[in-house]
């Protein structure tokens, strides 16, 4: 395979060009690398090498002016625009922050304007002039008249919103802010490069082309040429100082109406093409001598698919094609980049040359949840989303990271995240001024470089290569950018607070690209669409060849209408559409191997349609192509396997260790070893699932605490819990008690109850002390506030919206529970959250039961067992079925029974005892009772009833208990994951069962 490179070689070898003194111009940068390969391959000696520069940097040659930096650019553009704006209404009159984008705009809009050497005030002439446009001016056709009447139609004055009215408020001093930011420009020496473009245009017509930098210019590849290129090619050619190199197929040039050749049949046209031989433009045929292309379309069920597929392409493509640059993988959405990067497994070396967002990479990710914190506060979500930040976590130490975590603190003070630890007191202390912000910025990522070593394998070749050329030019980026805000606003040229700061900072980062440059005459090339220009290879993935991807159908904003661009001759979607053409097919001409790879998801903006291009070369080319599509591997669904863990002696020890005491007397109040107990929670995990039982127990594998602002239904009960037990402690008076030493499970004996009245409630008739009382739950048990200064507090906590919806129910719900119980004829409390327990004998082993009962109370002489339920229903069931494990087991029943056996056996035997559920929900339902209900012991027939006495059912219950224990103590048993998978909806461990 010839490539257009070393044809054009050839030719400049055969003319004999001095290179030493021509100028060899690319659209690109990247084609002078590849260049400077062909042409020493066509030598075969040393030579001295041509003067390479893009489009761009010979305009810069050719002027005494420096190209200015993009945000100082915009930030000169709004002195100006300020100075003009303002004066036409003063509701237009933005913060730099607020005009960054419309900067941006502006800055496109002008660079294009002097590209294309556009009569700046024709183009901006006010609405007051448009009649003059009725008369036929010398420089416009009636077609750019018509096509500018055509627009102004929909601004008549019965039409005119708002938004346009602002709109032609700006447009009527468009040309003058144009004339202004020019003259401000320079004066300062600076310019834009549509700017240079112009003046040098200018300075050719007028002075000639004589004294040019160069005695030859070589243009090479082009497509699409702006008026000012135009002029300065034919400028040139005029004066016999250019050669001109055109790539192209005849198979497209033959098509009529084909995007791909409408510029380059009007190049050929205007300057010729020093390549004449036909074989080097008969690429695309679908008959000839040539060897037919291999092209796949490959269809893909999402992007990351295309992703992996990028990878196992690659490793089927030859080592010497992957190390001499003849492979390329080319993304369409350059958004992929990260995930080719990560995806492509051995990567020989990647040269990697394109643009890619700031604003992707974890640089700008590091700012945005940096600002985020120190604006928002530290609250947990905002400071474990810098700490679990990849450039910030291997700072952190495991175990630091676990302590944090233990905490379980929704505001954690700064010092309390860095502690000694002055790399961490970098990225984590507060910053009061955003002066101080920025500064302390720079810090981070200068730190973030250092310690992670990106700055020492830079040059290195290793597997992070390329992620650390990324992220060390992403680095250099952003620090230049905060080195210039820093800059204004030190010499209060802006005013910054910290929301506008976050807001700049935003605007800056979403339109910065970093822009790669390697030497790419080895390895396999990554690459966009648009940097294939010149460049020929023999294999060539392409991803993303998606309609909406290529060509790119959203056009760039702009302040100056389609119809307006048009008639004026400035750049249009109509251009970029046909430029992308051009470079799609143009790249596959010489390519053997081509494998165009779309995705099919309808997700988001995502059509799911193959380009227009995939259609016309499958219908109007011609050509053989196979059509592939990716999937995952053939998945048979099978009935799930038993997951289990057997037991042994070794864990059986381990569980007597744990959970078994001999020769203790069995008292409640026994002083001696303290021993860890079976909970309802741990012996309900055992008969739901044995495996989940195993992994909590025995592995002891726990989530990690939930420190979210959100109030989900667990933290919630906790939250009516306290709140109710706060609400029962009031009327006793037991808040009273020594604040400092007061703690949640720590009240009087069992046997002090006090009496509570109907006339008690009466304190809470007045909804603000249920929000008191709520506010103090909040404060301790949400917010983690001691209970001494939650009692305290004046003012309600800060609660957010959620929080408010919450605190608002919770009052609803302890009024629903005042009115349950103002209905009690009678009624004491005997225990509050009270830590209940007993010895059960099993075998030769004695194993403590205990829980934490809601509330102990006596109503009508009889004892009640409580248990407040926030949601959630009743259930009749046997004494049996609490032992089964299925999907009717009500395990809040278990629960029940576990305490009334505790009371039975330790604390009141001679009572009769009563279990009962309180479900909130279900509060104010017309003779609603929390009462279980289970048949009568030998009744016939079997009819439910209220449970008056649980004796009745206590022998049966501590006989099924002790079996269940013995079987979690038997080194025969198998701890298998239950075939119940109504059990799994919300185990923390489904995840391991892969449910």
């Amino acid at each position: 395979m010839q490539t257009f490179l070393n044809a054009v070689a050839q030719d400049l070898v055969q003319k004999n060009i001095d290179f030493s003194t021509t100028a060899i111009v690319f659209p690109n940068k990247r084609a002078s690398l590849f260049f400077n390969r062909e042409l020493f391959a066509v030598l075969q000696k040393p030579f001295w090498s041509p003067n390479f520069l893009t489009i761009n940097e010979l305009f810069a040659k050719e002027s005494s002016s420096q190209i200015c930096e993009p945000f100082m650019l915009n930030y000169i553009l709004y002195k100006v625009y300020r100075t003009h704006i303002v004066n036409v209404n003063s509701k237009l009159d933005e913060s730099f922050e607020q005009f960054y984008f419309w900067g941006q705009m502006l800055l496109r809009d002008f660079d294009d304007l002097d590209k294309n050497l556009v009569d700046s005030h024709q183009l901006f002439i006010n609405l007051q002039q448009i009649k003059e446009l009725d008369n036929p001016l010398e420089y416009l056709s009636k077609e750019q008249i018509d096509l500018i009447q055509k627009y102004f139609q929909n601004f008549g004055s019965h039409k005119q919103s708002e938004m346009q009215k602002i709109f032609m408020n700006i447009w009527h001093v468009l040309g003058a802010i144009y004339t202004d930011f020019k003259l401000a420009l320079t004066k300062q020496n600076l310019a834009y490069e549509g700017m240079l473009a112009r003046a040098t245009i200018e300075n050719y017509k007028e002075n000639g082309v004589t004294k040019t930098n160069y005695t030859h210019y070589v243009f090479v590849g082009f497509n699409r040429l702006d008026q000012s290129e135009k002029e300065l090619f034919s400028l040139l050619k005029n004066a016999k100082k250019a050669l001109f190199y055109w790539d192209y197929d005849q198979e497209y040039l033959r098509i009529e109406n084909h995007e791909a050749a409408e510029f380059i049949k009007q190049n050929l046209h205007l300057f010729g093409n020093e390549l004449s031989d036909p074989a080097l433009f008969h690429n695309l045929e679908a008959k000839g001598e040539k060897q037919p292309k291999n092209i796949k379309f490959i269809s893909a069920p999402s992007e990351n698919a295309q992703a992996r597929y990028a990878d196992t392409w690659l490793k089927a493509q030859q080592k010497e094609d992957r190390q001499s640059a003849n492979t390329a993988i080319v993304l369409c959405n350059e958004k992929l980049l990260l995930s080719v990067l990560s995806s492509v497994e051995n990567l020989d070396k990647a040269n990697l040359t394109m643009g890619f967002p700031v604003q992707n990479t974890p640089i700008a990710s590091l700012i945005n949840t940096w600002v985020k914190l120190q604006i928002g506060g530290y609250k947990w979500a905002n400071v474990i989303a810098l700490i679990e930040h990849p450039f910030v976590l291997p700072l952190f130490k495991n175990q630091e990271v676990e302590r944090l975590k233990m905490q379980h603190s929704l505001f954690p003070s700064p010092e309390s995240i860095y502690g000694t630890d002055t790399k961490l007191q970098t990225i984590f202390k507060a910053c009061t001024q955003p002066l101080e912000m920025l500064k302390q910025l720079q810090e981070i990522i200068l730190l973030v470089v250092r310690e992670l070593g990106l700055q020492e394998n830079y040059n290195q070749e290793n597997s992070n290569y390329t992620y650390n050329n990324l992220f060390i030019e992403a680095a250099y980026r952003a620090m230049t950018q905060l080195n210039l805000i820093y800059d204004l606003a030190q010499s209060k040229s802006i005013e910054l607070s910290h929301l506008t700061l976050q807001r700049l900072l935003n605007s800056v980062l979403s339109v910065l690209n970093v822009p790669f440059k390697g030497e790419p005459v080895l390895g396999t090339q990554i690459m966009g669409i648009l940097e294939t220009r010149n460049l020929d290879f023999k294999n060539i993935v392409m991803l993303s060849v998606n309609e909406g991807m290529l060509p790119k159908t959203e056009g760039e904003a702009s302040f100056i209408p389609y119809n307006f661009r048009k008639a004026f001759g400035m750049t249009t979607l109509d251009h970029r559409n046909a430029v992308y053409a051009y470079c799609f097919f143009r790249v596959l001409q010489r390519a053997e191997n081509i494998s165009l790879v779309y995705n099919t998801s309808t997700q988001g903006m995502n059509r799911g349609e193959m380009s227009r291009f995939m259609l016309q070369l499958l219908i109007e080319h011609h050509l053989p192509i196979k059509q592939y599509y990716l999937s995952s591997e053939n998945v048979i669904v099978k009935n799930r396997e038993p997951i289990g863990i057997q037991s042994s002696p070794a864990i059986v020890a381990y569980l007597k260790n744990k959970y078994s005491l001999k020769g203790v007397d069995p008292h409640p109040n026994v002083q001696g070893e303290i021993i860890r107990s079976f909970s309802p929670s741990a012996l309900n995990a055992f008969i739901d699932c044995k495996l989940r039982f195993y992994l909590r127990y025995v592995a002891n594998l726990q989530l990690p605490k939930d420190m979210s602002e959100r109030v989900d239904n667990a933290v919630f009960g906790e939250l009516f819990h306290f709140a109710a037990e706060l609400l029962y402690r009031q009327i006793g008076k037991q808040l009273e008690l020594e604040k400092t030493d007061w703690k949640p499970t720590e009240f009087k004996p069992i046997s002090e109850e006090f009496r509570v009245q109907k006339n008690d409630f009466a304190i809470f008739a007045n909804e603000k002390a249920l929000h008191a009382l709520v506010d103090i739950a909040f404060r301790v048990k949400f917010f983690k506030e001691d209970l001494a200064e939650a009692l305290e507090a004046t003012s309600m906590p800060d609660y957010n919206g959620e929080q408010l919806i919450r605190r608002r129910l919770l009052v609803s719900y302890l009024k629903r529970l005042i009115k349950i119980d103002s209905l009690l004829p009678t009624l004491s409390i005997i225990g509050l959250e009270k830590k209940i327990s007993f010895l059960l004998t099993v075998g030769d082993l004695s194993v403590k039961i205990e829980g934490i009962a809601d509330r102990i109370d006596r109503v009508d002489g009889n004892i009640r067992v409580l248990d407040y339920k926030t949601g959630g229903t009743l259930k009749a069931v046997s004494i049996h079925s609490l032992f089964e494990e299925n999907k009717q087991r009500e395990n809040y029943t278990f629960q029940a029974f576990l305490y009334c056996t505790i009371l039975a056996k330790n604390y009141f035997p001679n009572n009769a005892i009563r279990p009962a559920i309180l479900h909130i929900n279900k509060g104010f339902e017309d003779n609603y009772k929390p009462y279980l209900q289970m048949p009568i012991p030998d009744s016939r027939p079997a009819k439910m009833e209220d449970i008056t006495d649980f004796k009745l059912y206590g022998t049966e219950f501590e006989t099924e208990l002790k079996q269940s224990l013995a079987q979690i103590f038997d080194p025969s048993t198998c701890f298998e994951a239950t075939t119940c998978l109504e059990n799994c909806l919300y185990c923390d461990f489904k995840g391991i069962c892969g449910v």
